[in-house]
């Protein structure tokens, strides 16, 4: 569910200008822009682009949010944000200090992770491929990891996504599904936080 229809038709009334002269702008035909206000087909991406320009209002807005004066109702709340932050490596304080998310998506079954990032490496072969989505949530802090279930590490340095086994008192082994991958040894102080993994989003074409 979004409001890109409603909104842009609410935008144009209010600036008072028809269909016609919004078409002529976009270059598209007036049959065009009434689709797009009954929710039927959406411009391209630059379109969008130029809608946003033409009416000084962010992209987030125009798509999700109702912008009319009697319901500001934000449907980002019921979504999952998503950040262009490969699980494979980087720095942690880049998943603390980006605070808008690149999209957002909507899968019910999800609704209770903290966010979607893309995955880059084979490490996880055969459980987690190269251009997957991965959902991930907080976990319980007190409770072991399960040996048996991927998880997302964010140290200083990296995010990686390995099974976790615990070694002794000071590290942790992350091991990969693919064996030709070598173990890691980390110690516990370097790692910042883990991450379950909720839900894997896989595409084909």
């Amino acid at each position: 569910m979004d409001f890109f229809g409603k909104n842009l038709c609410n935008l144009r009334k209010k600036k008072g200008i028809g269909q016609k002269e919004i078409a002529g702008f976009l270059k598209v035909g007036t049959s065009a822009i009434s689709s797009y206000e009954k929710g039927l087909s959406y411009p391209t991406f630059s379109g969008l682009l130029k809608i946003v320009d033409y009416f000084n209002v962010s992209l987030d807005d125009l798509v999700y949010k109702d912008m009319s004066s009697s319901n500001k109702k934000d449907v980002r709340k019921g979504f999952i944000p998503y950040y262009y932050l490969p699980a494979s490596a980087g720095d942690y304080d880049m998943l603390l200090q980006q605070t808008e998310p690149d999209t957002f998506y909507s899968i019910p079954e999800l609704q209770d992770c903290k966010a979607i990032l893309p995955v880059i490496g084979t490490s996880m072969k055969g459980v987690i491929e190269s251009g997957d989505l991965i959902a991930i949530k907080e976990r319980d802090n007190n409770a072991l990891p399960d040996p048996e279930k991927p998880y997302l590490i964010v140290t200083a340095d990296n995010r990686m996504i390995k099974y976790l086994h615990k070694r002794d008192y000071d590290t942790i082994i992350a091991r990969s599904s693919n064996k030709d991958v070598e173990d890691i040894i980390i110690p516990i102080e370097d790692v910042k936080h883990v991450y379950a993994i909720r839900g894997i989003i896989r595409f084909f074409f």
